[in-house]
């Protein structure tokens, strides 16, 4: 019983500490793109697939990438 009670005031310290750290804010960029596949230019509807820009990355999503390659894209 001891051990367990230690235990569990450990795993209750390191979540709390954790939380402290983390933030709540998170800086992206919508930005216009052009993606080409194949060879041939793919329009992109923005509004439907936004593109992200965070920390130099470009974010793009699944499905968009999923369908335009041909794939079924399900969840």
């Amino acid at each position: 019983m001891k051990k367990f009670l230690i235990g569990f005031i450990v795993r209750g310290a390191l979540a709390t500490t954790s939380a402290v750290f983390a933030s709540d804010i998170i800086q992206v960029y919508l930005f216009p793109v052009k993606f080409v596949y194949n060879g041939t230019k793919i329009p992109v509807n923005t509004e439907k697939y936004p593109i992200l820009n965070h920390n130099g990355h470009a974010y793009v999503p699944v499905r968009f990438v999923g369908e335009t390659i041909g794939k079924i894209v399900k969840y």
